[in-house]
């Protein structure tokens, strides 16, 4: 169940009118920008939304051979299986409107092409190889549209023609390795496609210089690529530094932080603080600092931390933190 509506469709292909061009006291920023989304599943598409989200026209082209993107199959037990808007297709895809499309086709190609000559953007998640078989890579599209922005999200690359997954790059990138509870814990995945998730915002940020360098250069597009290898490996910040600074090598740590060890704490309270129960409910301190950490016992928080299955930790002047238990 997916489709453009209110649009005429051409022998030629699919004519679309452009959104209303932005004006002065506009709601939204992008309004008038019109992006094509050749993409799929999560991190490409997360891109369209953001765009969407601010105003832009999003047209979603899906396969289909495929039924669509195969988010759309993807169905929690508690879903109306008849409605393939699932959950997670709906993460990312609000705001569009969606083609059926056969890219492979003559007609298919046609239709993608004739949108493209009018797009602002293009943001395509095709393996490596795979745009160019079906005739909308870059260079392709460019010689329709010389203003466009191509925006693509591969795994590794567009010289590694493997194809990327979240959980794979995770593992990959280190992520998994560190992640999960320490000692004999295994490795574990990220509850979210986070890789997916960073690539998408460091792409949509590339594609906004992208627009900037246009406005700048009177109407030059330009080409913008993210892979999810560099968008994780460029994530992992401290953890990547530490080990390149002092050769200290990631390990699993729960919650622990490996240069503040009180930085973050869990305890199970005596009475919410978040409300008037008096459930037990879980509890993180966050103390970033000495001075942080010297407020704590003067807290109302102190009494019901220290009533908790841990006492409030006790800190050295050099950052060291003692734990005692208090109750099991």
């Amino acid at each position: 169940m997916f489709g453009i509506t209110g649009r005429r469709f051409a022998r030629r292909g699919i004519v679309l009118k452009r959104a209303a061009t932005a004006t002065a006291g506009s709601k939204n920023l992008l309004d008038g920008l019109f992006v094509l989304e050749l993409s799929s599943v999560l991190a490409g598409p997360t891109v369209g939304q953001f765009f969407g989200e601010l105003g832009a026209n999003v047209v979603k082209v899906e396969n289909k051979k495929t039924r669509g993107d195969v988010t759309r199959t993807w169905v929690l037990p508690e879903e109306n299986p008849e409605d393939d808007r699932t959950a997670y297709f709906r993460c990312c895809n609000l705001g569009k409107r969606s083609l059926a499309v056969d890219i492979s086709t003559r007609e298919g190609l046609r239709i993608v092409h004739d949108l493209a000559t009018t797009a602002d953007v293009v943001v395509a998640s095709y393996k490596p190889g795979d745009a160019e078989k079906l005739s909308v890579d870059y260079a392709s599209l460019k010689r329709l549209n010389p203003r466009l922005i191509y925006a693509q999200i591969t795994g590794y690359g567009s010289d590694d023609d493997r194809a990327g997954y979240d959980a794979v790059v995770q593992a990959h990138a280190g992520f998994q390795y560190m992640n999960g509870a320490p000692d004999e814990a295994p490795p574990t995945k990220m509850p979210v496609a986070m890789v997916d998730l960073l690539a998408a915002h460091q792409l949509k940020e590339g594609v906004l210089l992208g627009l900037l360098r246009r406005e700048r250069t009177g109407g030059e597009g330009s080409f913008v690529e993210v892979s999810l290898l560099q968008a994780a490996v460029s994530s992992l910040a401290n953890q990547a530094t530490g080990y390149l600074c002092a050769n200290v090598v990631p390990v699993r740590r729960g919650s622990d932080h490996p240069y503040v060890p009180a930085s973050s704490l869990s305890f199970r309270s005596a009475r919410s603080f978040v409300s008037s129960s008096h459930v037990a409910r879980p509890v993180v301190l966050l103390l970033a600092s000495d001075r942080s950490f010297r407020t704590v016992p003067s807290s109302d928080a102190a009494t019901d931390v220290g009533s908790s299955s841990r006492s409030v930790p006790t800190r050295s002047s050099n950052n060291c933190a003692a734990f005692s238990d208090a109750t099991t």
